[in-house]
């Protein structure tokens, strides 16, 4: 969500802090949301202050993998099944297969032709990358995926490099917790 706004221009990050650049209002509902809760603090907080914010499922506006999901399957891209799991209640497979690995063809076909990925596919490649999935959807040996999408994120404006390293960190932070 932070990427979005990011990208949309409404934030932007300096010195590992989370900036309000204009004070729209994004028209995606969630967006709007985090967007409200950056325009009541009166502080600049530090963007791993963030990441920690929207992990928190005890949130005032609630769990943010559960808001993007009820809008995603709003808009017809998921539906919603019961999970058998101890972390999660429900899981969201896409309603349209093909559609749902279009980002992924995307950017493993750049990547492979060596093409340039683009400001939104190098956030989700460094968001893909950050969450150890390069090796799981992306085509190629994970090795090589993982240089040829840093080598694309280090080109990026400082702002997403900052936020990519941010969420990098967040999901080791989480995942060594975890362990």
């Amino acid at each position: 969500m932070i990427a979005e706004l990011l990208m949309a221009g409404y934030v932007d990050i300096r010195n590992d802090t989370v900036v309000v650049e204009t004070f729209g209002c994004p028209a995606e509902p969630v967006a709007a949301t985090l967007m409200s809760r950056l325009l009541d603090e009166r502080n600049a907080m530090p963007v791993r202050d963030w990441l920690a914010y929207l992990r928190d499922p005890g949130q005032p506006d609630g769990d943010i993998y559960d808001q993007v999901a009820q809008q995603m399957r709003r808009t017809g891209l998921i539906r919603a099944e019961r999970a058998w799991s101890l972390r999660r209640s429900k899981l969201y497979p896409p309603v349209d297969q093909n559609r749902a690995a279009w980002s992924w063809a995307r950017i493993s076909g750049c990547l492979d032709r060596r093409e340039n990925l683009g400001k939104k596919d190098t956030v989700l490649g460094g968001l893909i990358l950050a969450t150890d999935l390069h090796s799981r959807i992306l085509l190629g040996s994970a090795s090589s995926l993982e240089s040829k999408l840093r080598h694309h994120i280090s080109a990026a404006p400082e702002a997403v490099r900052e936020l990519l390293r941010h969420a990098e960190n967040a999901v080791s932070a989480a995942v060594s917790t975890v362990a």
